[in-house]
């Protein structure tokens, strides 16, 4: 990991990631960036918005204080 060689260099890291796997491959990634930074692991939890035609289809979420984004 040559590229994380310099701490000072590293600042303010944000790790996003889907739920459904998504956080367990995030959770690696951030154990990795612990060695060069401080920052910590968050997990915000949110709820997708879906069109009624598609539920794979997005148009938002809700997260969990109730903050919507269209």
């Amino acid at each position: 990991m040559d590229y994380l060689k310099k701490k000072e260099e590293i600042k303010n890291v944000v790790v996003l990631t889907l739920p459904g796997g998504g956080i367990i491959v995030a959770d690696i990634i951030v154990q990795k960036l612990r060695k060069v930074t401080n920052d910590n692991f968050e997990i915000i939890i949110l709820r997708k918005l879906v069109t009624s035609y598609n539920k794979e289809n997005a148009f938002g979420a809700v997260m969990e204080d109730g903050t919507i984004f269209l």
